[in-house]
């Protein structure tokens, strides 16, 4: 388990992430805001409307 956990989050080890081309979504700034907020932030929506590549792009912007 802990190797599958490993493989599909490499930036746990330090591996650079893959260049992800997708553009920033609209709501990026409004979550940056909410997440240094006192509250905890969840992330739900339909199938395929980009929750995985915007927590894949906050990975990236924490790590700058």
């Amino acid at each position: 388990m802990i190797y599958l956990i490993n493989t599909f989050n490499p930036h746990w080890e330090g591996h650079a992430l893959p260049e992800w081309t997708w553009p920033k979504r609209r709501v990026f700034g409004y979550m940056l805001k909410l997440i240094d907020g006192p509250l905890s932030l969840g992330i739900g929506g339909l199938r395929r409307i980009g929750k995985t590549t915007l927590l894949k792009q906050y990975v990236k912007w924490r790590r700058q």
